[in-house]
């Protein structure tokens, strides 16, 4: 994203009509084959909240003219990149496919820059938008 366009990402997501919710991590995946991935990540729970706070930025991201993403919305939290074979992981999916790690509340989301470092990639906080309902928010 250029810079120039920082500002508008940052009016969109501030305000969000989106309330605090709890989010379930549960159960295993991976983007790519399970014998050749090259993600590994955890689902989260419930889907619908992420995908009802996904829309409305999307929404609010439309008026200043950014591009909606055209690949489904499939919420995840991310825990491993692999660069080369890693082998397979389709042991470990099977064995934690539906299992429930733990709960954690949502209270706000953050914009990062990603810079590739040599040692993988470098993530700093922008700005944080805490969600309607959050003390933080009375704050500001």
């Amino acid at each position: 994203m250029a810079r120039q366009r920082l500002p508008d990402v940052c009016d969109a997501a501030r305000n969000l009509p989106v309330g605090q919710f709890d989010l379930t991590v549960c159960g295993l995946g991976c983007f790519g084959r399970p014998d050749f991935p090259k993600n590994l990540w955890a689902g989260v729970q419930p889907a619908d909240k992420l995908a009802e706070l996904h829309e409305v930025l999307n929404q609010s991201l439309c008026m200043p003219g950014f591009e909606q993403e055209k690949r489904p919305f499939c919420p995840h939290i991310t825990l491993a990149r692999f660069k080369r074979q890693r082998g397979s992981v389709a042991e470990l999916l099977e064995s934690q496919e539906r299992q429930p790690i733990g709960t954690f509340s949502v209270g706000g989301i953050a914009l990062f820059e990603s810079t590739q470092g040599a040692h993988g990639s470098v993530y700093q906080i922008i700005e944080r938008f805490p969600l309607a309902g959050n003390p933080e928010r009375l704050c500001r």
